[in-house]
């Protein structure tokens, strides 16, 4: 019997110290993209009332894709329709004296998918709509099966489409009276993707995103924080809530010491007087209940006979605030520590279990 074997042998050539130093270096970011970057960590931003979301659909759809899984038509679950008004068709009704408007959808946004594949509406059927940073109202469907667009004809004058929610409560359904803020050191980039849906969903007023000690430094610089990223995400929270319009303010904060100053500097001490009630998450022997501490802090300001102005929750990075970041919040500007129990939670998951108390 013969035996057969096959040896490979290998050899490392050495490569010339010359051939090294003739290489090309990597190349290097332009002083346009590091303007870009920058850019994205505006001191304030808010979304436009005529934000579009049709060109942000196939993006928006695949980061559901990726991060689900799933049918496209499974997800995104929309309560209602939201419409920016740039997206508004203007028309006049045969007796002239009132002008009608109404959306036309393409087969591809995703508002159409959800309408045509979810919801199976059919010609005539009324939908909950509502517009950007504007009044709720109602819709009725139509299908052109010349392109398969999704046509909204709106109830409502064009007057009450074109003014602000502020000057037409009578519009709104009835919504919680406390206003709700929060001050978040910022997380990883994808954690953050995440949350802006979750708080625009809640109620969040305004987020205020922040830099700490243990803040990674490339992560207010992410692409997330782009208006562009993060502006659909918002809309898509607050279709899912079902019950407001109000896109929620987003600023980004690269000093927290300077933002602390600025916001609540003239505001220092939380007491009754000032008719805030300022929490910030820290789970450690000296925090207390976040249940007691609300209901102390609300019951001292209604014993003034007044309503608390708004709730402020501030939330460390996964690391935790610094001794001193703490001190700062707490003894500067009148924060209380609290806590939901001896876990310790990521931060996703205290920020959304906080807020929804």
């Amino acid at each position: 019997m013969s035996v057969s074997s096959h040896l490979l042998i290998t050899f490392q050539i050495p490569c010339p110290r010359s051939v090294l130093q003739s290489r090309a270096p990597p190349p290097k970011r332009s002083a346009k993209c590091r303007s870009h970057s920058f850019a994205c960590t505006s001191n304030n931003s808010i979304i436009p009332s005529s934000f579009l979301l049709e060109p942000a659909s196939k993006s928006i759809l695949q980061r559901r894709k990726l991060r689900d899984g799933g049918s496209f038509s499974d997800l995104l679950m929309l309560n209602r329709i939201l419409i920016s008004r740039d997206e508004l068709t203007f028309h006049n009704t045969n007796t002239h004296s009132h002008s009608s408007a109404h959306c036309t959808l393409r087969p591809t946004d995703f508002r159409a998918l959800h309408i045509t594949n979810v919801l199976k509406s059919q010609n005539n059927d009324v939908l909950k709509t509502g517009i950007l940073n504007g009044i709720l109202t109602t819709s009725t469907v139509f299908h052109d099966p010349s392109n398969s667009n999704v046509i909204l004809h709106f109830t409502d004058p064009v007057e009450s489409l074109l003014s602000s929610s502020d000057h037409h409560h009578h519009h709104l359904e009835k919504r919680e009276t406390e206003r709700i803020d929060v001050v978040l050191a910022m997380p990883r980039p994808k954690v953050m993707l995440r949350l802006f849906s979750s708080l625009s969903a809640i109620g969040v007023s305004n987020l205020y995103i922040v830099n700490a000690f243990r803040v990674e430094k490339g992560y207010l610089t992410s692409s997330v924080m782009h208006e562009s990223e993060y502006g659909p995400e918002l809309i898509l929270g607050l279709m899912q809530a079902g019950c407001d319009t109000r896109i929620p303010k987003v600023s980004v904060q690269n000093r927290l010491q300077k933002f602390l100053v600025n916001e609540f500097d003239g505001n220092r001490n939380s007491d009754a007087e000032n008719h805030e009630i300022r929490l910030i998450a820290h789970p450690s022997e000296n925090s207390q209940s976040v249940l007691s501490v609300l209901s102390k802090r609300i019951q001292e300001i209604h014993e003034k006979r007044q309503d608390y102005s708004r709730i402020v929750l501030a939330f460390g990075p996964e690391g935790g605030w610094m001794p001193r970041e703490m001190s700062m919040f707490c003894d500067q500007f009148g924060f209380h520590p609290v806590s939901l129990g001896p876990r310790i939670l990521r931060t996703e998951q205290a920020v959304i279990a906080l807020t929804s108390l």
